[in-house]
């Protein structure tokens, strides 16, 4: 009967890929009103999902006294989806305006975008055309983390660098930092300079299983 259950109650639950479609329509036109004006309160929110209050206060300093790191950006979706991370995005009205959306998921043709208190899914060329490519998010930073990990850094940042890319998959023995480095950025379509920056600590935290919040994507 409890296998019958658990059936029944999974032939009911709506697929993953429909989930998106579900949420209400955001029509950029119209749309813009529903949309923060002050950045601060996008980085607010944004700080929400990593279980951040920083209430009234600035949403950066906030997230430093938790190991965590604002970063700033310019790309295109196919970096949000490598990212795989929440991310505040500027959107842009026909006046060049800017609003403030914090995209929460993506699927193979809209996105997920946290609109006040809820929830609403937007178009992929809608939001092409409201989107010219700055993004922000949070992210966790090595321990001592202070600037770019370079070769030759030293520090427990360096150090935690270092032990992490020893521990993936075919990762080189003996090499040394910077092209430890640059064979990962290469494996994973960064610019492969042999720098560890944001990007690609990031992408670093992914590979290692840090635990960090992720965008919701059809299963």
């Amino acid at each position: 009967v409890a296998a019958s259950a658990a059936l029944a109650a999974a032939s009911a639950a709506p697929p993953a890929a429909s989930a998106v479609a579900a949420l209400p329509l955001f029509e950029p036109r119209s749309g813009f009103a529903q949309l923060a004006r002050n950045e601060q309160d996008g980085w607010r929110a944004l700080a929400a999902l990593w279980g951040l209050e920083p209430g009234d206060g600035e949403a950066c300093a906030a997230a430093r006294l938790q190991q965590l790191q604002c970063f700033r950006g310019s790309g295109n979706l196919a970096l949000l989806r490598q990212l795989d991370r929440p991310a505040l995005l500027t959107l842009r009205d026909a006046a060049n305006r800017p609003a403030y959306a914090l995209l929460t998921g993506l699927s193979a043709d809209a996105a997920r975008l946290r609109v006040g208190s809820g929830e609403q899914r937007i178009a992929l060329a809608d939001l092409d055309a409201a989107w010219r490519g700055e993004y922000a998010t949070l992210w966790r930073s090595p321990p001592g983390y202070a600037e770019l990990i370079v070769d030759g850094s030293a520090g427990p940042a360096a150090q935690w660098v270092g032990d992490r890319l020893a521990r993936l998959p075919g990762a080189p023995a003996s090499a040394g930092l910077r092209s430890r480095v640059t064979a990962f950025q290469s494996a994973q379509g960064l610019k492969a300079d042999g720098l560890a920056g944001p990007v690609t600590l990031m992408q670093l935290n992914r590979a290692a299983g840090i635990d960090e919040p992720r965008l919701q994507t059809p299963r």
